[in-house]
């Protein structure tokens, strides 16, 4: 079914480009502002300023984004070949390459969170300033995952277990409380619990870093991280046979 959908989706923006764009652009919008206004009701009140705080920082890095495809884009125009289709393609290609390989805001956005809600940094050498965003199941959209509370603070590991220190508490699980352990990208992790073990009423928790400027840097914590809970649950599995 999805195959048809996606097929009956790419002739008709050979047939019809502009309204087929103008469609999607448009139930990509609901959605998100659907997603958005479900995140605000379900977030605790002590974080709202939390996603006010995201807003900000997506618009900062949509506005630089923007700005450096279009100076891109001019020097490619002015420089090598004049055409306006070609400008067209160079701005859209390095607003989307600008925005997932730059985080312009995150030195704000660790400044914010640790200015208004006065989060100490752990006494550990190896922590990371990550965001949280949990999940839960939602069988009125095709069981799909939408989001039930956001919350930034720092994640590390220490006497064998997964801490996660927010704004909104804290979390701490071993490797023998999760199903399963994801790399979503380079600076996301997506961690699954066993039933109950997730907080405020989620199922899934993802986990993206945010303390480096190339978000694609942060694969080293990332991977560290996972090994670490890995390894954990490996010698947990090896003790319990002996």
């Amino acid at each position: 079914m999805l195959e048809t959908l996606f097929i009956l989706l790419v002739l008709c923006f050979f047939m019809i480009p502009r309204a087929t764009l103008a469609f999607v652009l448009g139930i990509w919008t609901v959605y998100c502002v659907f997603r958005a206004a479900q995140l605000w009701s379900y977030q605790p009140h002590p974080g709202k300023l939390l996603l006010k705080i995201r807003a900000v920082s997506a618009l900062f890095n949509l506005l630089l984004s923007a700005a450096m495809a279009f100076a891109l884009s001019s020097m490619v125009n002015i420089l090598i070949l004049e055409n306006g289709y070609l400008f067209i393609f160079n701005l859209v290609f390095c607003f989307f390459i600008s925005l997932r390989w730059f985080d312009y805001s995150q030195a704000f956005y660790q400044f914010a969170v640790l200015k208004f809600y006065n989060l100490e940094v752990p006494a550990v050498s190896s922590s990371a300033f990550v965001v949280c965003e949990g999940r839960k199941r939602d069988y009125g959209f095709g069981s799909v995952y939408l989001p039930i509370f956001f919350d930034a603070g720092f994640l590390y590991i220490e006497d064998n277990q997964f801490i996660f220190k927010g704004v909104l508490g804290e979390y701490c699980c071993r490797s023998c409380d999760l199903l399963e352990i994801i790399k979503r990208s380079s600076d996301c992790i997506r961690l699954i619990p066993q039933a109950g073990k997730c907080p405020l009423g989620s199922e899934i928790l993802d986990f993206k870093f945010k303390d480096q400027f190339y978000p694609f840097k942060s694969r080293r914590d990332r991977d560290r991280i996972i090994d670490l809970l890995t390894d954990n649950a490996v010698s947990q599995s090896s003790a319990s046979l002996k």
